[in-house]
């Protein structure tokens, strides 16, 4: 894929949200749009990222723009986010998880820590939980790209949960053959918050011993894991 093939996709989005603006449907109707537009989108560049070694600069520009696009997406959902009814906020809550990967678990986080409802916590966790399984999953995908976003994903909204490393475990347990899922489980170990790996010290160091055997560059990795969990 070309840069000027890039540059007609993006452009075709973006006519695409504008349309949407114009005809002023409402939250449900728009986020239920963007989310069919964004989501295949971001994991097409990503790919295509990936796949033709772009520059640094350039992914740095493209973050960048990326966070631009986030922090518009956030202001569309604020008025949901804050209303009064607690249905609208659940409703928006779960559906900010998806359509602002990464940065929506965050919100969702703070939602569970903060909402005066205990309602919209618990529909909050939910979407958060429902995300962070398909997350795990798709860690273990065929395709390099759909890892990468899985990863970026998982580590941005979910570093300092410990229903990451609980899940993750679970997972990857059953999915020892599986070579590039349990490199990828070890390469997020070796990534979150330490605190958050103490509740299953036990569980991760079983976990390393089978996954050193799946590899030298995923044995150096658990090493390192191990290395972290022996400062404890």
């Amino acid at each position: 894929m070309e840069h000027s093939e890039i540059d007609k996709k993006l452009e075709s989005i973006e006519a695409r949200i504008k349309n949407l603006e114009k005809k002023k449907k409402d939250f449900w109707d728009i986020f239920q749009s963007l989310t069919t537009i964004l989501i295949p989108a971001a994991i097409a560049l990503a790919g295509y990222f990936i796949s033709n070694g772009i520059k640094k600069a350039e992914i740095k520009v493209a973050e960048t723009n990326a966070k631009v696009a986030q922090a518009e997406l956030v202001n569309k959902f604020m008025p949901s986010l804050t209303s009064t009814s607690t249905v609208e906020r659940s409703l928006a809550v779960g559906a900010i998880v998806i359509a602002i990967p990464g940065y929506g678990a965050e919100i969702a986080h703070n939602v569970v820590q903060n909402d005066t409802s205990e309602s919209v916590k618990l529909a909050a966790r939910s979407s958060l939980n429902k995300r962070l399984l398909q997350l795990i999953s798709d860690l273990f995908s065929d395709q390099a790209s759909v890892r990468t976003v899985a990863y970026s994903e998982v580590i941005q909204g979910w570093k300092s949960d410990t229903l990451l490393v609980k899940h993750l475990l679970k997972f990857a347990g059953s999915r020892q053959s599986n070579s590039n899922g349990i490199y990828n489980s070890v390469v997020v170990l070796n990534a979150v918050d330490i605190q958050s790996l103490l509740q299953y010290k036990d569980s991760i160091l079983q976990f390393l011993d089978k996954a050193k055997e799946r590899g030298p560059k995923t044995k150096s990795l658990a090493v390192q894991v191990r290395d972290r969990l022996d400062r404890l």
